[in-house]
């Protein structure tokens, strides 16, 4: 009987313990190395968020277009001339990019506007036959990327970065191609709209 007593006892205290201990843990869903994780239900938020389904549909736009935007740039190279580089803006094809950007219902205003700057200061830094590159100008304008081909192949599998996004901001922030890319979007005419890249 002394022994069965004992028994209930150390059962007992040995049942207060545990749910001690169960109760002042982390729980691991949550937390991580000290830092807040985004649950499964953020992650499922962002996914359905309108945000992201724009971001889905303009790369699905984008990839059966195969990346055309990255055409602006014309290269003139003499193979006997070494030092004849000359790099310069192929006109037609900035008049055709900019009017995909408007057409497709996928840019906002201000996104074509910076674009046009953009273009503009490249047509000037071109002048000079000693610039190469001007400032990522040889990448893909949406992408971001030289590996154009490669990223497209990828981008039905982009995966989000749940605990980078912010709705309240409309960023999103994916990767595509082992590559991190982050889109903010702005709600322009009733629809959600890319407004910046990076």
């Amino acid at each position: 009987m002394k022994i069965h007593l004992q028994f209930s006892i150390l059962a007992a205290f040995a049942c207060v313990f545990l749910f001690s201990e169960c109760s002042t843990s982390e729980n691991p869903s949550t937390k991580k190395n000290g830092q807040q994780n985004h649950s499964t239900e953020d992650s499922l938020a962002i996914v359905h968020s309108d945000e992201y389904q724009r971001t889905a549909e303009l790369l699905t736009w984008y990839k059966k277009g195969d990346g055309l935007f990255g055409i602006c740039e014309v290269e003139k190279y003499d193979d006997s001339n070494p030092d004849s580089l000359l790099i310069y803006i192929d006109n037609q094809a900035v008049t055709n990019y900019l009017k995909r950007c408007r057409n497709s219902g996928f840019f906002s205003k201000n996104y074509i506007h910076n674009d046009s700057l953009y273009i503009e200061e490249a047509k000037k830094a071109y002048t000079n036959p000693k610039i190469e590159v001007y400032d990522y100008f040889d990448h893909d304008f949406i992408l971001q990327t030289q590996e154009t081909p490669e990223t497209l192949k990828a981008i039905p599998n982009i995966r989000i970065v749940p605990e980078k996004c912010d709705l309240k901001k409309g960023k999103i922030v994916f990767v595509v191609a082992f590559q991190e890319l982050e889109y903010t979007f702005v709600k322009e005419n009733g629809f959600y709209k890319l407004d910046k890249i990076g």
